[in-house]
């Protein structure tokens, strides 16, 4: 590694304990995403589209956060959000 390149993040090792600060993350309202792929990772945009005061009909759309994953975390974020709506589907019926 060349001495002006940062330091690349390193894997736990194994048996390793994670200890996660839940403390008070932000909240954000999405109501818009887009999602784009690359050959390493799969980035997520969130925003939010609003109506217009002058034209009801023309939403508005601004994206304001973004998520990269590696596609090893894409995948478990993707089982966990399946699980999620197929139990909400269950108690609730199905989101057409």
């Amino acid at each position: 590694m060349k001495a002006n390149e940062p330091d690349q993040p390193h894997p736990a090792p194994p048996g390793a304990q994670l200890r996660i600060d839940a403390g008070e993350p932000e909240t954000h309202y999405c109501n818009l995403t887009r999602v784009t792929a690359g050959p390493e990772e799969i980035i997520v945009d969130l925003g939010m589209t609003v109506p217009q005061p002058q034209n009801p009909q023309q939403l508005r759309g601004k994206f304001s956060d973004r998520v990269v994953l590696n596609y090893y975390n894409a995948k478990r974020l993707a089982m966990a959000l399946n699980a999620t709506v197929a139990r909400y589907e269950k108690r609730f019926g199905a989101i057409e």
